[in-house]
């Protein structure tokens, strides 16, 4: 929310969606789950429906969900333009590849 209304705060909303998942996910009551796509689709303002498009290409093209989910809140993609997540997904698999590659 601090980002949204021009307040940098330093703090990277991934390694904290990680966090999440990783560290405090596993001991949460089954009831009361929320993963890192559930967290980031909200933080980027996407549609559900979008969650498991995201993180099929995800596993398909071997980059983040979250990453996607927010490309696409960039984007401002709205219901229906779900079949545009595969672009993002190769996208930034290519972006990984040009980084990987540099380093």
């Amino acid at each position: 929310m601090a980002e949204r209304l021009g307040i940098r705060t330093g703090i990277d909303v991934l390694k904290i969606a990680d966090a999440a998942e990783d560290v405090v996910l596993p001991v949460m009551d089954e009831g009361c789950k929320l993963g890192r796509l559930e967290l980031m689709m909200g933080h980027a303002g996407v549609y559900s429906s979008f969650l498991e498009h995201a993180d099929r290409w995800a596993r398909r093209y071997g980059v983040s969900g979250a990453r996607i989910l927010l490309r696409a809140g960039e984007r401002e993609l709205v219901g229906g333009q779900g079949d545009q997540l595969i672009d993002i997904a190769r996208e930034l698999a290519a972006e990984d590849a040009t980084t990987s590659s540099r380093n």
